[in-house]
């Protein structure tokens, strides 16, 4: 589900609140199908996480 990531120490943000996280879903070697189907999969994910749901 995931191509090889590179790692900065940049910041975009994501200290100017406890507890957010910055997600980016696709690139440009990606089609838009791909990357609303990529979301779709970490939202179901991050939710069952989020809500200590186990898989259905």
């Amino acid at each position: 589900m995931a191509r090889p990531m590179t790692f900065r120490s940049s910041s975009y943000n994501q200290e100017l609140s406890t507890g957010s996280l910055l997600v980016e879903v696709g690139t440009h070697g990606n089609t838009l199908q791909e990357a609303l189907s990529a979301a779709r999969l970490f939202a179901r994910s991050a939710g069952q996480v989020l809500l200590g749901l186990k898989e259905q």
